[in-house]
């Protein structure tokens, strides 16, 4: 996803801003998690749940970015 397009989407669309603000949440958990010498079976299935959840994220994400430029570009055409 090209950063200038993440930025200006974000600053126009709040959904899309809320999706940004849930995945760096859950890449902060994530880190927290990869801070411990060692996983339990509960913090391996925790890190499994949370990376699920980022990369839906992210497809979301890339979804609305794909959608905006596709609008934008229509409408310059």
């Amino acid at each position: 996803m090209e950063e200038s397009l993440r930025l200006r989407l974000a600053a126009v669309d709040p959904d899309f801003r809320h999706l940004e603000e849930q995945h760096g949440q859950f890449e902060r958990k994530l880190a927290e998690l990869m801070e411990k010498p060692y996983l339990s079976t509960e913090d391996q299935v925790e890190e499994v749940r949370l990376k699920k959840q980022k990369l839906w994220l992210r497809d979301q994400m890339e979804s609305r970015c794909s959608s905006w430029e596709r609008r934008h570009t229509a409408a310059a055409s």
